[in-house]
């Protein structure tokens, strides 16, 4: 296996220095179209006056595919990636986010679509795109700086854009299998691809399969591995065209996924000096990939989908309409003790439960609906225009169970009145109404203005059940407090009804001027926004505000795209100017437990540089080509007003690079070897997840991918290398815990494809 990797490894360097060749006889330059919808029309990326970044799924599969969204974000520039290594993990674009914590329990800061309709939403899990949205993909976008005007609440930093693959119009169809020996992962993809051309329709089923029984985290007091997932998808599409003028595409999926918490990576480490002694443990002696634990950090979600899209070709310009429906469910166990009988436990408060069966019980339900209409034509040749509105619907019940609590260091009893459930139940409706409008002044100079108008309604139900009140016993209940109002109100304690409209008006205004066919420059002003909300454990704390308002991003940018020696080039500076910047901060209350809420700390901003380049260059006949891709990223920032002024803007990295190459060479007949390796690094900025101290530093690390295998079209066979290095590196650090990302990870794939989806 060793030498498989060097093999591996030298495969893919050697494509570096053959791309630096002067170039002979018959090669040639390439330059790659790629086309986006990051203006809700399809353009080449080298026309839009913003710096977005899209990968196909031919890139993808080059690469060795996503498993996840953390490897979507180590290929994709300008995406910094927060992992909590479960599924509260989020992205951050130009500082806005910050980690989970920073802003736990609020709208994502990114907008998150899929085929055109956002999908975030809920407590946990709803952040980023789930597994499931990233099966079976055409490729994924993501457009950096705020779009308010265009797509709405959540676009604060930017958008990320999942779009599913359509039905063909050829059978055909795929079979794949990946194995990684070591921690005995197995994975099947199929797809099945059927055109029924007397009908002019297309449909598309695909499936994975995912079972993995061992890990990289091993539990000392069980003897059994941590990190167990198992993940099973489902997905039909189908594509109707009854009229030459009238296209209706669909995507139905489900998916269920059982993984584990951020628990299981965690190790006990003083990160900030500032901390007393007695806020955290001893060394853990264990190590990074090893823990104690006698209760489950067991995350298990659920997601259903159905997506809808129709477009009417009308005298008056093109009808789309945007239909979404989404269910998820999560339940996510931690064990909040991080140690068992016979293991150093750290003192009080840091752990509060002498029994160590301390746990807590996560559970959120989501519902989304949503509706966009929007028409989309032009005035000659010079103007074109859209108008559009869309309503959306969010209902999510969430609640937390605290077992085997205790108030005090001298209390090592469970209290059974710090045993509390607590309940919050929201609605929210979203209006909004948007227009664009772009003007060619000349064949070189244009003009893009767009403005939205949204409101939203929200209402919250917060309340807690405790396992007991008084002489009352309220077990049964505490255990199942959604439905407490049915069984026994009277266990009900602390309730709160709070609700609020929170209204946002978001313009941006753009300019692109052509120099040549090959350089345009641009410049940009947009907002970006997400709306408020409330912090429904205020009914426990009179020190936690009820609300909170929306945080704003005005920003600008100006930048560059050029074509030279067969890349594409895109340079942009950039400032975002954030305003009631929300963070999210702990508050002991007046029963002795700890809380997170939400508020608005003042103003902030950041600014920086990203510099992309992407291109491909063929060789000589039988020499091949290379494919490539690559960036670098700035970042800084600073808090200008409120309780934290002056210090840094955490959750993002200040340096990030990422970088990607595939050689293709022709070998024997119809077979090619196919090489690719991918980088990603990050140095320097902080990291926050408990409170804004700038004391933690986030960690650098640099992690290399690769891959080398054969192909000929319908069979491919890869041998490929996660972490190739096998580095150990730190994901997140928070003042007392470090999360550990995983060791290096060999795969083993073979995949067949007929018909349409032979390559």
């Amino acid at each position: 296996m060793r030498y498989l990797l060097c093999g591996a490894a030298a495969a893919a360097l050697l494509a570096g220095p053959a791309a630096a060749q002067a170039p002979a006889s018959g090669e040639q330059a390439v330059v790659s179209e790629v086309v986006v919808t990051a203006r809700r029309k399809e353009e080449k990326v080298q026309d839009v006056p913003a710096a977005v970044t899209g990968i196909s799924a031919e890139q993808m599969k080059d690469l060795g595919g996503l498993k996840d969204i953390k490897d979507l974000s180590y290929i994709l520039p300008g995406l910094s990636f927060v992992d909590t290594g479960n599924i509260n993990a989020e992205n951050n674009i130009r500082g806005a986010g910050a980690g989970t914590a920073r802003t736990a329990g609020v709208d994502s800061p990114i907008a998150v679509l899929r085929d055109g309709a956002s999908i975030t939403g809920g407590v946990i899990g709803g952040r980023t795109f789930t597994r499931l949205d990233l099966f079976d993909v055409e490729r994924v976008e993501v457009t950096r700086g705020p779009q308010g005007a265009l797509y709405g609440v959540n676009a604060v930093g930017g958008v990320m854009q999942a779009i599913s693959q359509r039905p063909k119009s050829e059978f055909g169809g795929s079979l794949g299998a990946v194995y990684s020996p070591e921690i005995e992962r197995r994975q099947i993809d199929a797809i099945l691809n059927v055109p029924v051309p007397a009908a002019n329709l297309g449909l598309r089923l695909g499936v994975q399969d995912v079972q993995r029984e061992d890990g990289f985290f091993r539990n000392v007091y069980t003897g059994k591995a941590g990190d167990l997932e198992e993940f099973r998808a489902v997905r039909l599409a189908a594509e109707w065209n009854p009229l030459d003028t009238l296209r209706m595409f669909m995507v139905v999926d489900q998916s269920d996924e059982l993984s584990t918490s951020n628990q299981v990576k965690s190790v006990n480490a003083n990160n900030d000096k500032s901390l007393a002694a007695t806020a955290f443990g001893p060394p853990d002696i264990d190590g990074p990939y090893a823990y104690a634990a006698n209760t489950t950090n067991d995350v298990n979600r659920n997601v259903s989908s159905f997506n809808t899209q129709v477009e009417w070709d009308t005298p008056i310009g093109k009808l789309t309409s945007v239909t979404l429906l989404r269910k998820r469910t999560t339940l996510f166990s931690q064990e909040n003790d991080q140690s068992a009988p016979g293991y150093a436990s750290p003192p009080f408060p840091a752990a509060t439960c002498a029994t160590r069966l301390c746990s807590t019980l996560f559970a959120d339900e989501t519902e989304l609906a949503s509706q966009e209409l929007r028409l989309a034509g032009d005035f000659g040749d010079a103007v074109t225009w859209m108008l559009g509105a869309n309503l959306s619907g969010k209902q999510s019940d969430f609640f937390t169970i605290l077992d085997g609590r205790t108030t005090s260091a001298a209390n090592l009893a469970p209290s059974p009145t710090a045993n509390i459930a607590s309940v919050s139940k929201e609605e929210e409706l979203q209006k909004g109404v948007f227009g664009v409008l772009s003007w060619q002044a000349t064949d070189a100079l244009t003009f893009d203005g767009a403005v939205r108008y949204n409101n939203a309604e929200k209402k919250n139900d917060a309340y807690t059940v405790a396992r007991q009140l008084g002489t009352l016993s309220c077990v049964a209940n505490y255990v199942d407090p959604l439905r407490v109002f049915a069984t026994n109100p009277a266990c009900v304690r602390s309730r709160a009804l709070i609700n609020d409209t929170f209204e946002n008006v978001a313009p941006s205004v753009s300019v692109k001027y052509e120099i040549a066919d090959n350089f345009r420059v641009f410049g940009s002003a947009a907002v970006g926004y997400r709306a408020g909300g409330f912090n429904g454990n205020s009914v426990l704390d009179p020190k936690i505000a009820a609300s909170y308002q929306p945080e704003k991003n005005v920003a600008f940018e100006a930048g560059a795209k050029f074509e030279l020696a067969g890349a594409f080039f895109t340079v942009t500076a950039f400032q975002n100017n954030f305003n009631d910047l929300l963070v999210t901060v702990d508050s002991i209350g007046p029963d002795a437990v700890s809380r997170n809420y939400r508020f608005n700390a003042g103003e902030a901003k950041t600014k920086g540089v990203d510099f992309e380049v992407f291109g491909g260059h063929r060789f000589g006949p039988g020499l091949g080509g290379i494919s490539y891709n690559g960036a670098i990223n700035y970042l800084t920032g600073e808090i200008d007003s409120g309780p934290y002024k002056g210090q840094k803007v955490e959750g993002s990295p200040e340096w990030t690079y990422t970088a990607a190459l595939t050689y293709r060479r022709p070998l024997v007949k119809d077979w090619r070897v196919v090489t690719s390796v991918s980088y990603r690094g990050q140095r320097g900025g902080y990291t926050n997840t408990t409170k804004i101290n700038n004391l933690v530093k986030l960690a650098d690390f640099d992690i290399v991918n690769a891959s080398v295998g054969l192909d000929n079209g319908r069979w491919r066979m890869a041998l490929e290398a996660r972490n190739l290095f096998d580095k150990t590196y730190v994901t997140l650090r928070d003042p007392t815990r470090d999360v550990y990302g995983d060791p290096r990870e060999i795969r083993l794939s073979l995949s067949y494809a007929f018909g349409s989806e032979a390559r």
